[in-house]
């Protein structure tokens, strides 16, 4: 674990979080260029932060993030991320009085065309 002087950004929390050995990749500078690359993708594809947080390890051992632009990993990231933003609340309810509000209107029923027909025909006798 890298020396916590500051607090992290981000892209340093998810490199702590899903590399075991983050202090080997620290130390290497071309490795830490690499990892930081891929972390500031997956944020451009998965900005929101809380979701990185709540998000679970895929494996106890990742010696990588670039498991993550695998097509298992692409895949793995976006059932998580349809998980986070499902909403599962339920619906919100509104009370219904079982009494009437307004008043009753008396509607005529259709007529079909044989009806009408034969209405006309009275009115004329």
């Amino acid at each position: 674990m890298r020396k916590l002087k500051r607090k992290l950004t981000i892209n340093q929390y998810i490199i702590e979080k899903f590399i075991k050995d983050s202090q080997a990749i620290w130390k290497d500078s071309k490795a830490t260029k690499r990892e930081m690359d891929v972390t500031k993708n997956l944020l451009g594809k998965f900005s929101d932060k809380k979701f990185w947080f709540t998000l679970n390890k895929p494996f106890d051992y990742m010696e990588s993030l670039l498991w993550f632009q695998t097509p298992h990993g692409k895949k793995y990231l976006l059932m998580e991320w349809n998980k986070y933003k499902l909403d599962l609340r339920p619906e919100r309810e509104y009370p219904l009085s079982s009494r009437k509000a307004g008043r009753s209107k008396k509607i005529k029923p259709k007529k079909n065309l044989l009806d009408f027909l034969r209405d006309g025909s009275k009115e004329k006798e």
